[in-house]
This record gives C-alpha cells, structure tokens and sequence, in this order.
C-alpha cells in the first residue's frame, strides 16, 4: 500500500511523461480531489503530526484516537 504522498508523487511522474492527470488518478486509484489538495495550514499540522508520533512511541498500544485525544487533554 502508497502513502498518499507517494500517490501524489507518482501522479506527478506520470503526469510529467504525458499521461493525462485524469487518466494518471485513475491508474493510481486517486481521487482528483485528493491530487490537487493543498495542505491550509502546514506548519500547525506538521507540530502535530510530530506530537502524534512523539506520543505513539510512549505509548504504543494507544490508537490515533486516543492518543490525539490525550494530546488533546494534556
């Protein structure tokens, strides 16, 4: 399984050697939506995502949920 940047990646690989961007999101399984989404505030959610995975390897057997929830608390 691709990430969704990996995704994004390939859909502009494909798209820089001529394939179409509808037919390229097609082949990859990739919504056009998705390809075109622009993050609208980078740098609060990559604190966070680095929170996230900060907290995953406290405490492992926390799932995403619990641990934004946590997060979120403390």
């Amino acid at each position: 399984m691709m990430t969704s940047a990996g995704r994004r990646e390939a859909l502009e690989v494909l798209t820089r050697r001529g394939l179409s961007q509808r037919k390229a999101c097609r082949y990859l399984e990739l919504s056009r939506r998705v390809a075109g989404y622009q993050l609208l505030q980078p740098e609060k959610d990559r604190s966070l995502t680095q929170q996230l995975i900060a907290a995953s390897q406290e405490v492992p057997r926390f799932g995403y949920r619990r641990t934004s929830a946590w997060l979120a608390l403390g």
